[in-house]
C-alpha cells in the first residue's frame, strides 16, 4: 500500500512540475530578452502558456482517476522508469543556458522529452484534441525561442520535423507490433 501511495504521488509531482514549467520558461525568457518588444510578447503569451500546461496536467490526473488498476500501475512504471520528475527538473537546471542556440535546442529537446511522457501515459486513449494541444504548445514555444532570430527559428522547426518523424514512426512501428500481437493471439 506504501508504493500505491508513494508512486500516485510521483503522477501527482509530475502533473504539479508541469504546471510550473510555464512560469520557469518564461521568466528565464523574459531575463535574456533582448529589447522591450521581446518582453512584451513574452510576457503576452504567459497566460495562455500557462493554462495549457495547467489543463495538460488536468487531463493527465483525470486520466489517472479513470483508470483500472493495471494501467495505473503501467502509467507509474512509466514514470519511474522515464525518470520523469528528473526530466522536469533537467530542463530548470538547463535554464541559465536558454540565451545561447545551443542551450535552446536542449531545452527543446528535453521539452520533447516531456511530451513523449506525456503521450505514453495516455497511450492508446491520447485524444486527438490534446495532440493539438500539444503541437500548440510547441508552436509558442519555438516562437518564444526564436526571438527575432531567423537562423534560430530554423534550427528550431526543423527539430520540430524531426521530431514529429519519430513520433509517426513509432506510431507506425506500435501498429505493426499490435498487429502481430493480434494475429498471434488467432493462432
Amino acid at each position: 500500500m506504501e508504493t500505491k501511495k508513494e508512486n500516485k504521488s510521483l503522477l501527482n509531482e509530475f502533473t504539479k512540475e508541469l504546471k510550473i514549467i510555464p512560469e520557469i520558461l518564461i521568466t528565464a525568457l523574459i531575463k535574456n530578452a533582448d529589447d522591450e518588444d521581446e518582453k512584451h510578447i513574452i510576457n503576452s503569451i504567459s497566460t495562455t502558456l500557462k493554462k495549457q500546461f495547467g489543463e495538460l496536467s488536468n487531463s493527465i490526473n483525470a486520466l489517472a482517476l479513470k483508470s483500472t488498476k493495471q494501467e495505473s500501475a503501467e502509467m507509474e512504471q512509466l514514470l519511474i522508469s522515464s525518470a520523469a520528475l528528473d526530466v522536469t527538473q533537467s530542463l530548470k537546471l538547463g535554464l541559465p543556458s536558454i540565451g545561447s542556440l545551443f542551450g535552446k535546442l536542449g531545452l527543446q529537446e528535453i521539452i520533447f522529452a516531456i511530451k513523449k511522457i506525456i503521450r505514453a501515459l495516455f497511450g492508446k486513449k491520447l485524444p486527438s484534441w490534446l495532440d493539438t494541444v500539444l503541437n500548440i504548445i510547441d508552436e509558442i514555444i519555438n516562437m518564444l525561442f526564436g526571438g527575432n532570430s531567423a537562423k534560430t527559428k530554423n534550427i528550431l522547426s526543423m527539430a520540430e520535423q524531426n521530431f514529429i518523424k519519430e513520433i509517426t514512426l513509432v506510431a507506425k512501428l506500435n501498429q505493426i507490433n499490435f498487429q502481430q500481437d493480434n494475429d498471434d493471439d488467432e493462432y
